[in-house]
């Protein structure tokens, strides 16, 4: 009886990911197509999103780049307490909403790890 496997697939590395793959499938002792086909199923990637979360995530963008600027000229009129005061909130607000922007991203666009163990 032949092989099962008789479909040949080309892929392309560069450098960096062949020495991992190398030495990740040399670590566990299987071939490096026994490597990727293991890996492979562990990961999901989501399904590219719609056109909403693109223009959401450019909002988003804009309002952040949108308090930075605020926060700069506030920081050009205000008395030192209040420069202090307001730099502090500003970064507060920005960092909240760079982690909501990971959270969206996320969301729509980091692959799901699979659990092979549950039909």
């Amino acid at each position: 009886m032949g092989r099962r496997r008789n479909i040949k697939v080309n892929l392309y590395l560069n450098q960096q990911e062949k020495n991992f793959l190398e030495e990740a499938s040399k670590k566990v002792g299987i071939t490096q197509s026994n490597y990727i086909r293991l890996t492979m199923y562990l990961l999901q990637p989501k399904e590219k999103p719609g056109k909403e979360f693109y223009n959401d995530m450019k909002l988003l963008h804009n309002i952040a780049n949108n308090m930075n600027q605020i926060a700069k000229k506030l920081n050009i009129d205000e008395s030192e307490n209040s420069k202090f005061y307001a730099r502090q909130k500003y970064e507060n607000e920005i960092q909240k909403l760079n982690n909501f922007i990971l959270e969206i991203e996320k969301k729509y666009l980091d692959p799901e790890k699979k659990n092979l163990w549950q039909s």
